[in-house]
C-alpha cells in the first residue's frame, strides 16, 4: 500500500498561515473559496487547497499590479 501525507491543517493553523482571523478562514470555507473537510464537528483543510487559494490570490495580485 502506497502511503502518502493525509495531514490536514487546522483552522487555527491556517489562521497563523494566512496571518488572519478564524471568522475570515470560515468566510473563505462557507463561500467555497477555501476547501475543506469536515469530520463530525470539525473543519479541515487539506495543505493543497491552503496552497492553490494562497497561488490564486497571488495570481490576481500580480495581474492587478501588472495593469
Amino acid at each position: 500500500m502506497a502511503t502518502t501525507d493525509t495531514r490536514l491543517y487546522t483552522v487555527d493553523q491556517v489562521c497563523e498561515l494566512f496571518q488572519c482571523g478564524r471568522s475570515t478562514i470560515y468566510k473563505l470555507m462557507d463561500s467555497g473559496e477555501l476547501q475543506s473537510v469536515k469530520i463530525g464537528a470539525l473543519r479541515r483543510i487539506p495543505p493543497e487547497a491552503a496552497r492553490a487559494y494562497l497561488a490564486r490570490q497571488l495570481g490576481e495580485a500580480v495581474t492587478t499590479d501588472a495593469a
